[in-house]
């Protein structure tokens, strides 16, 4: 799914541009040497900084003869602000110290930010209120991997039947919007694990699992009669 993204800001004296791009994808940064680098007279070796520090020697990375970065399937940590310098024009202190070689740069250099869209990550406060045949399954939503969620799914089974088969959780596509839902059909006194993940375009994300016991009948009786 290869579709870019490229959005523009005036951030003090530098530029930032940001380049989306979906994890598992190739992406080629170019290296602006006519705005960065105008004040030279002749194109010079250049050298791409990661978040103040070079990834020259990073396997999947290649700088091509026009100054250009190559990423080749991007991972999640590729995310990160990218900058292209002379390399004559850093000392070798510079590239052991890079720490802020991006803001001693960036008056003259375009800083780009790459987002890596990935499946979604797993979903948090995940919860379970069990009574005695169903339970209340809660979560919340931290990222969304860089697309909106699809929707959610979840299912159950009991704890130790661990070569039982999962039961779906109704509806099998939870709506992108809900955040609790209802599962029934439990036996009370039973401890049951929850699985619930989101999914968004590009595919299926990490999956969250969490125990509960629901109650014992007369356990609920007992509050019910308090």
């Amino acid at each position: 799914m290869e579709e870019w993204l490229i959005k523009s800001c005036n951030c003090g004296h530098s530029e930032s541009k940001e380049f989306f791009v979906d994890m598992g994808e190739n992406i080629t940064i170019p290296c602006n040497q006519d705005f960065a680098f105008s004040q030279f007279s002749k194109i010079e070796p250049v050298m791409w900084i990661k978040s103040g520090r070079e990834d020259g020697q990073v396997n999947r990375l290649k700088i091509l003869p026009n100054g250009s970065l190559s990423l080749e399937k991007v991972i999640k940590s590729d995310s990160g602000s990218y900058m292209c310098t002379l390399e004559k024009n850093m000392s070798d202190v510079d590239k052991i110290n890079g720490n802020d070689l991006l803001d001693e740069y960036s008056e003259v250099n375009i800083i780009y930010k790459v987002i890596v869209r990935t499946p979604p990550p797993m979903l948090v406060n995940v919860s379970v209120h069990p009574s005695t045949v169903l339970a209340l399954l809660l979560w919340d939503v931290s990222d969304t991997g860089g697309y909106d969620i699809s929707y959610f799914s979840a299912q159950y089974r009991l704890k130790n039947d661990t070569k039982g088969s999962w039961h779906n959780v109704l509806p099998v596509h939870i709506s992108p919007t809900a955040r609790q839902i209802d599962v029934y059909h439990l036996h009370p006194n039973s401890t049951y694990s929850f699985q619930i993940w989101a999914v968004n375009p590009l595919g299926v994300g990490e999956i969250t699992e969490v125990d509960a016991t629901t109650n014992h009948i007369m356990e609920e009786i007992g509050m019910k009669l308090n």
